[in-house]
Parts: C-alpha cells; sequence; structure tokens
C-alpha cells in the first residue's frame, strides 16, 4: 500500500538540513582530534629534536674547528709544497763537481783526458714531448702573474727558461788502446748521472816512438735534474754515499789535472 506523506516540503529539508549538520559537526570534531594529535606529536618531536641538538651542539662545534683546522693545514701544506717545489727545481743543474767527478772515477789507464766542455743545450720539440707542454703551462702561469705566489711565479719563470736546456759535455783526450776507450765510453752510458754517452770522432796521430796513439772526441748528455721533465723524483743520496760510490782515483785526477779544462754554461 503506498503510504500518504502529509508533511509540507520544508519540513523534509529541515530533516536533511538537521543530519547534515550532524555530519558536518562528526567530520569537524574528527579533524580537530587530527589537528590536535598532530600538533601534539609535532611538539613532542621538536622538544625531543632540541635535546638531542643540545647534545650534539658542543660535538659539532668540535667538528667545526677540525674542519677549519684542517683547511688551514691544508692550505699550509700547499704553500710548503709549493716551496718544496721551487727549492727542488733550483737543484736541477747537476754540481759541475759532481759531473766531473762521475767522469773520471773509473777512466782506464790508457785513456787521458786533455780538456772538456760543460754546455746548455735546448732540447727539440720533436726528442722532449714533454717540455713543450710544460713551457706552455709556465707561459701561462706567468701570463697571471697577479694570481701567483711569489714562490709559484718564480717557479713558473724558471721552467719556463729551464725545462728544455740539456747539459751536455764535450769529452776531449787520447788513447793508446781503442778498446778500453770503448769500454770507458760504455761506463759512462751506464752511469746513473748520464743518459747517454757517444764517441763522436777518433783519429790516430803520430807520435815519435811510433806507437798506436788516437785522439778522440766523446759526447755525453747529462740526465735532466730534479724537477726537470725525465728528472729524479727522489732525495738524493748523501755526500758520503755518493764519494763512495764514486770515488775519484789518483791516476784520474792526476790525467784530468795535466790536462786542459774548460767549462761553459
Amino acid at each position: 500500500m503506498k503510504t500518504i506523506d502529509f508533511l509540507p516540503e520544508h519540513y523534509r529539508q529541515r530533516a536533511l538540513l538537521r543530519r547534515a549538520r550532524a555530519w558536518w559537526g562528526i567530520c569537524a570534531a574528527i579533524f580537530g582530534a587530527v589537528i590536535a594529535v598532530s600538533s601534539g606529536s609535532q611538539a613532542w618531536l621538536y622538544r625531543s629534536m632540541q635535546v638531542q641538538l643540545a647534545e650534539v651542539e658542543p660535538e659539532c662545534h668540535a667538528a667545526r674547528e677540525l674542519d677549519a683546522r684542517f683547511a688551514k693545514l691544508r692550505q699550509e701544506v700547499g704553500q710548503r709544497e709549493e716551496t718544496a717545489n721551487l727549492l727542488a727545481y733550483l737543484r736541477h743543474p747537476w754540481p759541475r763537481s759532481q759531473i766531473i767527478a762521475a767522469l773520471v772515477s773509473n777512466i782506464p789507464a790508457s785513456v787521458e783526458l786533455t780538456g772538456f766542455e760543460i754546455q746548455a743545450e735546448e732540447s727539440s720539440a720533436e726528442t722532449e714531448g714533454v717540455a713543450p707542454r710544460r713551457r706552455n703551462a709556465a707561459k701561462k702561469d706567468t701570463a697571471s702573474v697577479t694570481k701567483l705566489a711569489p714562490r709559484v711565479e718564480d717557479l713558473a719563470k724558471l721552467r719556463a727558461s729551464s725545462d728544455n736546456v740539456t747539459t751536455i759535455v764535450a769529452l776531449r783526450g787520447a788513447t793508446a788502446d781503442d778498446t778500453q776507450l770503448h769500454q770507458y765510453v760504455q761506463t759512462l752510458s751506464e752511469h746513473p748521472l748520464f743518459a747517454s754517452a757517444q764517441l763522436v770522432s777518433i783519429n790516430a796521430m803520430e807520435t815519435a816512438s811510433k806507437e798506436h796513439r788516437s785522439n778522440f772526441v766523446v759526447r755525453v748528455k747529462v740526465c735532466p735534474g730534479f724537477g726537470q721533465p725525465g728528472g729524479p723524483d727522489i732525495v738524493p743520496k748523501s755526500k758520503s754515499e755518493t764519494r763512495s760510490q764514486t770515488p775519484v782515483t789518483s791516476e784520474a785526477a792526476h790525467k784530468t789535472s795535466a790536462g786542459s779544462t774548460e767549462v761553459k754554461s
């Protein structure tokens, strides 16, 4: 059977509105509770973070101090490394006395030196592949001298002028035994101070006793020094060790002093 509703329409609208308001109140209460719980939890987290921050603050302060000390030490190490590079490069021209000692240390009895010349010779770009790059880098460094420390500027200028320079020794002498002369040249080529040794010329000479005697010229190339391309990277041995390894015999010293010595730098 069909139910007949005699209530006016506005009564039904009021009932729907009351039910909607009840649901709105429930939703508002739920949202309010969620907001309150969230605010409480955030306040609790904030307080706990403040406590933890107070606990780690001394460690953070100590860590910042260590970082500052480390940055300062790294800067000091960099400055000292630049100074060390300059000092090491200043040692690259091997002492003339060390070169002479290496030349006369193992002279055979039949070989006599009458003179020698020490000259600086520029290396070509084809034979020295590293030197051109070093020179270009040095030129770039010297172009920005306003941004460089004095020690770095000095090192860049030294590299630009000396990286492509090779020390050459021209030996002149006489020998009565060609075999011992070749052995002497081989000994020089194997010496750690010399990169190579080459017999440039050997000519027979006439003597009053008509014994075999020849004049010779030997070209010796000295190894690069400290800081140069291809140079050593380790600290050299002490002077006592160097003397013990390269002794100068009295006979060799007598032969060298007997001849004329010319040194050109």
